[in-house]
């Protein structure tokens, strides 16, 4: 004997169902709140272009005749976070050096741009720059 079930009971049964879902869909949402709430993307990022030269007149400025510098590490520090050589690069033939962090999390940062003497070469321009343009003249130091 086959027992009809009435369109009343399964409607209940489907509205209970919905409900349920529902609330299981809120739980979840809920709980990846939490579950994802320290999870941060690196999805900031800083980047500059560094010019190192010899600067042949040591004016500390870049005149048309004076050669660029290449091979010369350049590197820059987050001061603000008291991070040393978050990113490193090399000078170029044209004395350029590309410089690129990704920042997680996206705090607050302060850059600075450096490069390291040789022990012949003396700077003729400020050694670490904080604001662009990253530019270095340097001089063979007199003997």
């Amino acid at each position: 004997m086959k027992r009809r079930v009435s369109r009343r009971t399964i409607l209940v049964v489907l509205g209970i169902a919905a409900v349920l879902l529902v609330v299981g869909i809120v739980l979840l949402l809920r709980a990846s709140e939490e579950i994802f709430a320290n999870i941060r993307m690196a999805d900031c990022r800083w980047g500059a272009t560094a010019e190192v030269w010899l600067d042949a007149d040591r004016d500390g400025q870049r005149d048309a005749d004076e050669q660029p510098l290449p091979n010369v590490a350049v590197h820059a520090d987050d001061v603000a976070n008291n991070l040393v050589r978050v990113t490193s690069a090399i000078t170029d033939a044209t004395g350029r050096a590309t410089l690129d962090v990704f920042v997680a999390g996206c705090p607050e940062t302060a850059f600075e741009v450096y490069f390291v003497l040789q022990p012949t070469f003396c700077a003729t321009t400020p050694e670490r720059l904080s604001d662009a343009p990253y530019t270095f003249g340097v001089a063979e130091c007199a003997t």
